[in-house]
């Protein structure tokens, strides 16, 4: 199973984050911790 801390995603005007999941995902950039 993979566990993120922090999940936040950005589209353009449409934009909303997910908190206390370590990923951050914006404009197509994967960018943080899988553990």
């Amino acid at each position: 199973m993979i566990v993120f801390e922090k999940v936040s995603f950005n589209y353009g005007d449409k934009g909303f984050e997910i908190k206390d999941l370590s990923v951050e995902i914006g404009r197509g950039e994967f960018i943080g911790v899988i553990g």
